[in-house]
């Protein structure tokens, strides 16, 4: 049969009988033969006997649904009954259902990894636990004097940061999810407690030594989701529940400490001691009067929170009591310093406005200003740019909205001639790559792509001598006919490549998407160029430079007191728009999180699925059963078009912006991102915040209060709190945000992706406007007359 035929009729079919209430699978019979494609080809093969047999009735829809409806025996009094659609979740149809209850929790979903409920000890250590905290439920609204005597069931989402005291509404970062809690000893047995402290404690000394090779090795992580045979190491320790030792072990601690357990407690722990070492030691450190002791479990836990490899990333996402919440609270009491707590906004960071804009800003389309520079050049205004730039996408993206949209208006007329080199210029088969061979060998010679950064771990390219490059630069440009036919120089990654434009007596527009001390090594290069651009460049009315984020703009002014406004990229080079034709959901790139998030990812899936099958859902009934998730970076077809035809996007951010993130977003692409509370550890090793560049202007330092924190890999957690709100990742509207496996898939099947890709199109729009708008002025004002 031709297949064409086969859809118009499926459609009918599958109408009417979800209006009798069946669950047909949702097929494209024109598709690639699937394992269901049984049914689906002998229900389509069935409407289209039907729609053959009477192609009069068939060329209505009423009478093709009538005519399809008999074929199967609908009875006459339903066969025209209003069929009641039921999109499948996250299919993007209006109506997406609500979630069943209790199923988009972790106890229900957790992989073994996570659970461990496959070895012994551990189940039987989270046993114990569940005697020692409850759900926030079970505890009064009050100081918590009054609890339930039965365990907890711990959800996927955030949990409340367990307070000794008093649990209120202003101290819970959780919204509708249920949240576990520590009892303390008012609540808990004296036998409870001593149990749980001798459990923690032996279970640590046992699996210390596995524990330490996992981390030491982070290469093994990548190995726990996977099932290799003969795995032993990643095996041996279960992670959230050796994580878990640990804060039972510094929460016990904590309290003893702070008085809040009885002389009963104090005598079963006490009795615990005489059997167990390591309790006695414990025991020691708390009596000591500077409790160093707890000082350095405080201390050991930050580290692990803040480790390159993220090994807590998934820890809300596991059925154990303790989250991440959890586990900041604790490091916040034992090192006396509340602001550790997660839970808290992010504030104190200074009044930095990221939407404050430069003059510039101002010279809409509409402007006055605008109109009367506009007749004095006289119109059409032709302008000739050349732009430098090492990385392609990065340059393209002004340039994109130059040709495309301002010189569609009829005003101007734009042309680029682009000196890509490098970074992406072939991406997506787009031949951008510079045919200049001169300066594409002057850059070969000065520019290592690769160098390790202060702290070991991240690598960076560089310029060894900047000056030298400048020189021999000019003396190309001098010679150079583009450079000479331009009326604007355009300069993008390095930023300090817009210094070698200077003397040459032209308009210099610049986007800046790095860090930007970027290629410059030394501290006293970057000082070089933080005090030009601040006293040549910046100050210079013709010309105009722009941040692709707030974050960004932020650390601009940070560094040199200049404040740049910010342009985000829209990627009208993809060509692009998301039309999602695949079930598969791209899940983007990491550099530091160890974890095989793919793996991980669709393992949770598999969970879901059989979830729901053991709930007694009948098989054409079933929703879950065909999620799956694929690293972008391995697709067989890379290009932007294939992009958009995924389903949505896990995005996995690794610096404060990234040009894909916006390539996606203004694709309309539903895109999950970490929540507030695990976005600064995400991005704390990017790129832009190696403390390599933590070097200002001489004789700069931004007011305390518009930026009075740190921002480098280095600075505390409340920081890099405050600083990743700047980010477009936490900015941006209409993204799904999550914290845990379980929040993630429940925000995809159950959200129209519809129509959330329509909302994000519209902010496209708007942020188009506004771009259009900035560009527009910053060639008016680079071509009015001296």
């Amino acid at each position: 049969q031709d297949r064409a035929e086969l859809g118009p009729a499926w459609r009918l079919l599958r109408t009417q009988c979800m209006a009798m209430g069946w669950r047909l699978p949702r097929c494209d019979p024109r598709a690639p033969l699937q394992p269901s494609f049984g049914a689906c080809r002998f229900l389509a093969a069935l409407a289209l006997v039907a729609s053959v047999c009477n192609p009069k009735s068939a060329a209505s829809s009423d009478g093709g649904s009538t005519l399809a409806a008999a074929a199967v025996g609908v009875p006459e009094e339903r066969r025209h009954a209003a069929p009641k659609v039921r999109p499948r979740p996250g299919q993007g149809g209006r109506v997406v259902g609500q979630p069943p209850p209790g199923l988009f929790v972790a106890e229900r979903l957790a992989p073994d990894f996570l659970s461990c409920a496959d070895q012994g000890p551990w189940r039987e250590f989270r046993a114990t636990l569940s005697h020692v905290t409850a759900d926030r439920g079970a505890i009064g609204e009050g100081d918590g004097t009054s609890a339930s005597a039965g365990g907890s069931l711990f959800s996927g989402g955030r949990r409340l940061a367990g307070s000794p005291t008093r649990f209120t509404e202003q101290s819970w970062i959780g919204g509708r999810r249920r949240t576990s809690i520590w009892r303390g000893c008012a609540l808990v047995s004296p036998a409870a407690v001593a149990t749980a402290l001798r459990r923690a404690v032996e279970l640590m000394e046992f699996y210390g030594k596995a524990w330490e090779l996992l981390i030491e090795e982070p290469a093994t992580l990548m190995l726990v989701c996977q099932e290799v045979p003969n795995l032993q190491a990643p095996r041996q320790v279960c992670l959230p529940g050796f994580a878990n030792a640990l804060a039972s072990t510094l929460r016990i601690a904590l309290d003893l400490a702070a008085g809040r357990c009885g002389s009963g407690h104090i005598e079963a722990i006490e009795a615990a001691a005489v059997e167990s070492p390591r309790v006695a030691g414990l025991l020691a450190e708390v009596r000591t009067p500077d409790r160093q002791g707890l000082k350095e479990l405080g201390q050991e836990l930050l580290q692990l929170i803040r480790m390159p490899m993220m090994p807590l990333l998934l820890l809300d996402s596991a059925p154990w009591p303790f989250s991440f919440a959890n586990f900041t609270q604790l490091v916040a009491e034992a090192l006396g310093d509340p602001r550790h707590g997660s839970w808290r906004e992010p504030k104190g960071g200074g009044t930095w406005d990221p939407t404050r804009r430069s003059a510039s800003w101002m010279w809409t389309i509409r402007s006055p200003t605008y109109q009367s520079v506009v007749q004095h050049i006289g119109v059409p205004v032709r302008v000739r740019v050349w732009s430098l730039g090492l990385h392609a996408t990065l340059a393209m993206e002004p340039e994109s909205i130059w040709v495309d949209v301002i010189s569609a208006s009829g005003v101007w007329d734009i042309a680029v001639e682009s000196v890509l080199a490098q970074n992406y210029c072939n991406v997506g088969s787009l031949g951008r790559c510079t045919t200049h061979s001169e300066l594409s060998d002057l850059l070969r010679q000065h520019v290592v792509k690769s160098a390790p950064a202060s702290n070991g771990l991240n690598k960076f390219p560089h310029v060894p001598d900047p000056d030298g490059l400048a020189a021999e630069f000019q003396s190309l440009a001098r010679a150079d006919p583009g450079i000479a036919n331009a009326d604007i120089l355009m300069c993008s990654e390095p930023p300090f490549f817009c210094t070698f434009f200077l003397g040459l007596g032209k308009p210099i527009f610049g986007y800046i998407g790095n860090p930007f001390g970027a290629y410059l090594r030394l501290q006293e290069q970057q000082e070089a160029f933080y005090r030009k651009f601040h006293d040549a460049l910046a100050a210079d009315p013709r010309n105009s430079f722009a941040c692709m984020s707030p974050y960004l703009s932020a650390l601009v002014y940070w560094h040199t007191g200049v404040s740049v406004p910010t342009v985000q990229p829209l990627g009208l080079y993809t060509g692009a728009s998301y039309r999602p034709e695949l079930a598969d959901i791209l899940v983007t790139k990491t550099i530091f999180v160890h974890w095989d998030m793919v793996c991980v990812l669709n393992r949770f899936a598999e969970r879901l699925s059989s979830a729901e099958a053991a709930s007694g859902v009948k098989p054409w009934r079933r929703q879950y059963n065909g999620t799956r998730f694929v690293q972008l970076t391995r697709l067989t077809d890379r290009s932007w078009t294939n992009w958009g035809r995924h389903k949505a996007a896990v995005f996995l951010p690794y610096d404060p912006q990234q040009m894909v993130f916006y390539e996606l977003y203004s694709m309309g692409m539903p895109l999950l991102v970490p929540d507030a509370q695990m976005l600064p550890l995400f991005i704390r090793l990017g790129y832009t915040n190696l403390r390599d560049f933590d070097y200002k202007r001489p004789g700069w330092s931004p007011p305390e209060d518009e930026l009075a924190y740190a921002w480098t890999e280095d600075a505390g957690l409340w920081e890099l709190r405050w600083w990743s709100s700047l980010t477009d990742f936490s900015r941006s509207p209409h993204l799904l945000r999550w914290g845990s496996v379980p929040e993630l898939l429940e925000k995809l099947l159950h959200s129209d992706l519809r129509a959330v890709a329509s909302r994000m199109r519209r902010e496209t729009e708007v942020r188009l406007l506004a771009a259009a708008d900035f560009w527009r002025g910053a060639f008016a004002r680079a071509l009015l007359p001296p």
